[in-house]
């Protein structure tokens, strides 16, 4: 019995400062994440203002309409230019 515990106590002393090096590198590792992770810097402060910003909805329908009219115009010189291809 006695020398059971003998052999566990040297497998100790010799498990016991593995164990504790292979946690310093883990530690290392993860505080070179960490450093890693906050490399982001404050540009300046946020800004803050008293009345809320509201979308444009004039802004938003007349560009929409410019938008699909283009889009409309050449669409129909596509579908004929299509349709001359088709021809030939």
């Amino acid at each position: 019995m006695q020398n059971k515990i003998d052999n566990l106590n040297k497998s100790l002393k010799f498990d016991i400062p593995q164990q504790i090096e292979n946690l310093k590198n883990q530690i290392v590792q993860i505080n070179l994440a960490l450093k890693n992770t906050f490399a982001a810097k404050e540009i300046g402060k946020p800004l803050m203002f008293d009345h809320p910003i509201k979308p444009k909805k004039k802004l938003i329908i007349i560009l929409a309409f410019i938008t699909g009219f283009i889009l409309s115009i050449f669409l129909a010189f596509f579908i004929e230019f299509i349709k001359g291809f088709k021809e030939e």
